[in-house]
């Protein structure tokens, strides 16, 4: 019984470490696809970290520097700064599209409310049992994406 344990807690640990590698190969592989590019645009790829890190400056610089389009999809938009760069994005004529998760339906003063007061269209994925996507697309050429949540 107590191998038998054993065992088990085994292969779900050797299971989790072969995922973890996996992981990391697939990070290696892409971070050297990103270093041998053959591209000539002299694209910049940028990197914060959280917190103090500068994400919600960062964020909010590159919404500014918006001309075409904001396209936002997100867990949670709690974040003050966040949510006015793009509403300011928006009465500057700037194109933005917002999509949600479900769980902004229901609360009350939801970041939803505050972008659909200002005519801004916001789209709820009831869809699915949770979205945790975090990417914002500017104008084609920015993407932003990663593990920080666009939260106050």
């Amino acid at each position: 019984m107590i191998f038998l344990r054993f065992l088990r807690y085994r292969i779900k640990a050797d299971i989790n470490i072969k995922r973890s590698a996996v992981r990391l190969l697939i990070i290696y592989f892409l971070l050297l696809s990103f270093a041998f590019a053959e591209d000539d645009s002299n694209e910049i790829i940028d990197v914060y970290f959280s917190p103090k890190g500068g994400c919600t400056e960062a964020i909010v610089r590159q919404i500014y520097g918006a001309k075409k389009e904001v396209l936002v999809i997100s867990y949670l938009l709690t974040s003050k700064p966040i949510a006015q760069a793009i509403v300011e994005a928006y009465n500057r004529g700037v194109s933005v599209l917002v999509v949600l998760d479900k769980s902004n339906k229901n609360s009350k003063y939801s970041p939803a409310d505050f972008l659909s007061y200002y005519g801004i269209p916001v789209y709820i994925d009831s869809a699915h049992a949770i979205m945790h996507n975090k990417v914002i697309i500017i104008d084609n050429e920015v993407v932003i994406t990663g593990s920080f949540n666009f939260t106050g």
